[in-house]
């Protein structure tokens, strides 16, 4: 096995950062150290790994990596040894090493620890801290499996689901992301959902089942599965059309990045399915979430007064916006209020910023974006007409420093 000779070199570790005391003036944590020291003390292990895993939660590192490591290392605790695993992979409180990762790791999983034999196999399956072994794997997920643990069975699962380390089996894949699903294993739900909605060797289409378990998986926060159920409500797959449901699911994709959503929102609103007002709205909540195509919707709306009262110097802030971000339509829109004067002050260097960049930018829109380009350079010559050559040296300057706005 991994390094076993380590052991209790690490357990040495382990006591010395316990009784290591905090930095000179950090009496807050000196505090909360005092009050980790007394519930170790009284000797309840489960408490005690409870206190430190609302530490670890919180963000108090040093206190919860303090009690991990004297319950992993004292006291041979292997819940404790998989935190301690844990915070070594993800850097939290202490500098990221995989290797020392996958030792706690595997004296955990030796333990026969379930959370610490599915991070063991992990890191056979990725090869960090230990050589890639996709049978090693699939041997730590079943061992984790065997004992209930839904994190293992989601694991062995996609190892079956995808061929690695043993014969791609879809049938038992289903099975073993079933018993996930029903411990309440989100990823396991939207799995299962994707299997009988796509239908796999040995697993019949079942688009009701499908929908079923998209609809436990959304109703957990997963991005695909809320895209899913209501891509299915829309086409009225396995459930009723309910077009109210669909726009519900897809805004809640939405708002966690999902790209795919996103468009099917968009579409559905600009195909009438609810009033100019109900499309502001979802794409005003969009927009203050820093999605790009929502701020210059909410753009276009103030700017037209399609589903709000129109108000310049709003169309003006969310186009300068999505501007900002790289859309070549908000940029066009926006130096053409900097040359009018629309809902700013009248700036003909400001201008000729944006359309500069606008007639460099990248298309992300299809052909409305080489439309836009176009016209960019077309206002571009106009606008040169009326600045001067110090106006002009500035406006490329500040075209030259420009950087997008990431999200």
């Amino acid at each position: 096995m991994h390094r076993t000779g380590l052991t209790a070199a690490l357990v040495a570790v382990a006591f010395a950062w316990f009784v290591q005391e905090p930095a000179v003036g950090q009496s807050q944590a000196s505090d909360r150290l005092k009050e980790a020291t007394q519930v170790y003390l009284a000797g309840d292990h489960a408490k005690t790994l409870r206190y430190a895993t609302d530490r670890l939660n919180e963000g108090d590192f040093d206190t919860a990596f303090r009690l991990f490591m004297r319950l992993a290392g004292t006291d041979g605790l292997s819940a404790a040894q998989e935190k301690v695993g844990y915070m070594f992979e993800t850097g939290k409180g202490v500098a990221k090493n995989d290797d020392l990762a996958t030792n706690w790791y595997q004296m955990s999983a030796m333990q026969g620890d379930p959370d610490g034999q599915v991070a063991f196999g992990r890191m056979y399956q990725t090869g960090r801290g230990v050589q890639r072994d996709l049978a090693q794997a699939v041997a730590w997920y079943r061992k984790a499996a065997a004992k209930g643990s839904a994190r293992g069975q989601e694991r062995l699962a996609t190892m079956y689901f995808n061929g690695e380390g043993v014969v791609q089996n879809f049938a038992e894949a289903t099975r073993l992301y079933r018993l996930a699903a029903e411990r309440g294993d989100a990823r396991s739900q939207e799995r299962l959902g994707m299997i009988y909605r796509q239908g796999k060797s040995g697993v019949a289409e079942n688009l009701p089942e499908a929908a079923k378990w998209y609809l436990k998986a959304a109703e957990q926060g997963d991005a695909q599965a809320q895209e899913a159920i209501a891509s299915m409500y829309k086409a009225g797959q396995g459930v009723p059309v309910n077009i109210a449901e669909a726009k519900r699911w897809y805004a809640k994709a939405t708002e966690q990045g999902n790209a795919e959503a996103e468009l099917a929102l968009r579409r559905l609103l600009a195909a009438g399915e609810g009033t100019p007002e109900e499309a502001f709205d979802w794409n005003k909540r969009l927009a203050e979430q820093g999605h790009v195509r929502s701020q210059l919707a909410v753009a276009q709306s103030y700017d037209t007064g399609t589903g709000v009262k129109r108000n310049d110097g709003e169309a003006a802030k969310w186009y300068r916006a999505a501007a900002d971000q790289g859309n070549v339509d908000a940029q066009v829109k926006l130096a053409g209020f900097y040359r009018e004067g629309r809902g700013l002050t009248q700036d003909f260097t400001e201008a000729y910023k944006w359309y500069l960049l606008a007639s460099t930018g990248t298309p992300t829109n299809g052909p409305n974006d080489l439309e836009q380009i176009a016209k960019a350079k077309v206002e571009l010559k106009r606008i040169a007409a009326l600045v001067s050559p110090t106006q002009l040296s500035e406006a490329k300057k500040r075209a030259r420093d420009w950087q997008p706005v990431k999200q």
